[in-house]
Formats: structure tokens, C-alpha cells, sequence
């Protein structure tokens, strides 16, 4: 097979399995139950609004660093900012941290 498409094989792969995530469905029940303990308005109004615009704004600057310095730099990039996300979202308790 040619380098790029196994490339673009390794990339699609990557891409399913970040986007796979099965704690998803229960992540309002895990915050607003011990030890999170945060009340449904707050984690409704104050901490996902926060998370949607923030990747809505850096979705825009990824793409746009992504054609100056192509795909492999920003695959590790994600790969690592998600896994900070995980465990912000496993050790951190405040509600400035979840934000």
C-alpha cells in the first residue's frame, strides 16, 4: 500500500476511536451524583455552554493551523489534549476545573 493511504487509513481509525466514547450518556448523572455532586442547572447552564463554544471557536483555528502544519502534529495534539480532558474530568471537583 502507498505511505499516504495508510496515512489516511491511521487517521480515519484515530478519528472513530476518539469519537467512541461510551461514558458520554452518563456524564450528567456521574456530575451531578457524589463525588461531583453539581445540580442539573448548573452543570446545564454553566459548564457544558462553556465546553460548546470554546470547541465551536477552536474548531475554526484547527482547521486553519491544520493546512500550515498538516495532519500528523495535530492528530498528537488532539490525541493529548483528549486524554488531559479524561483526567481533568476523573481528578479535578470544581466547577471552574469541569469548565
Amino acid at each position: 500500500m502507498e505511505k499516504w493511504l495508510i496515512q489516511s487509513i491511521w487517521i480515519a481509525v484515530f478519528g472513530f476511536l476518539k469519537e467512541f466514547r461510551p461514558e458520554d450518556p452518563y456524564i450528567i448523572q456521574y456530575l451531578t451524583n457524589p463525588p461531583m455532586n453539581f445540580t442539573n442547572q448548573e452543570v446545564n447552564q454553566e459548564i457544558f455552554p462553556v465546553s460548546t463554544y470554546t470547541c465551536l471557536g477552536l474548531t475554526v483555528v484547527m482547521f486553519l493551523i491544520t493546512d500550515y502544519l498538516r495532519y500528523k502534529p495535530i492528530v498528537v495534539l488532539n490525541a493529548v489534549s483528549s486524554l488531559i480532558v479524561q483526567i481533568l474530568l476523573i481528578f479535578t471537583r470544581s466547577k471552574t476545573d469541569m469548565k
